[in-house]
């Protein structure tokens, strides 16, 4: 997996790969404050107390907190890593851009496969990614099994097959 900044999106991106060898691809998921996602990128805002922002999707998380029911997490993270994999880039995002958007962050590292996706939110997205225990805690014990990420490596491989035709 490989990260690293693009400053015209966002605070920067996570980057990682899904597919089946040969058929892989690459994808961005951007982050930063979710009233300037970009409206041509699928988007999924992170704000409770701003869900009218003209966002594809929304997962409501208060400020410094974690999601209330892992379900709508699955659905939320389902559907932004669909769109990063289909477009090869998303955007998530909440007020500022740092703990609710590096914990979505860390959790899409974790759906690719990451064993220890924290560190590598912060080395590559922000040092201050995930702003408390709570937050980080949250990452380390989501379950993420084995049919999203086959799921996602199946879709990676159907696009890249369909951009080599």
């Amino acid at each position: 997996m490989i990260s690293g900044k693009r400053l015209e999106v966002g605070h920067g991106f996570v980057s990682m790969q899904f597919g089946i060898w040969p058929l892989t691809r690459s994808v961005k998921i951007y982050g930063g404050p979710a009233k300037l996602a970009p409206k041509s990128m699928y988007s999924l805002n992170l704000r409770a107390e701003d869900p009218e922002l003209p966002c594809t999707d929304l997962l409501p998380i208060t400020d410094f907190g974690v999601p209330r029911v892992d379900k709508d997490t699955e659905r939320a993270l389902k559907g932004l890593l669909n769109a990063a994999v289909d477009n090869g880039e998303a955007y998530t995002g909440c007020a500022g851009g740092t703990g609710r958007t590096g914990l979505m962050l860390a959790l899409c590292l974790k759906a690719a496969g990451e064993s220890d996706p924290i560190p590598l939110t912060r080395a590559t997205y922000k040092t201050n990614a995930m702003e408390n225990s709570k937050q980080e805690e949250y990452v380390s014990s989501f379950y993420i099994g084995p049919p999203m990420r086959k799921a996602l490596n199946r879709r990676a491989a159907i696009r890249a097959l369909q951009f080599w035709k």
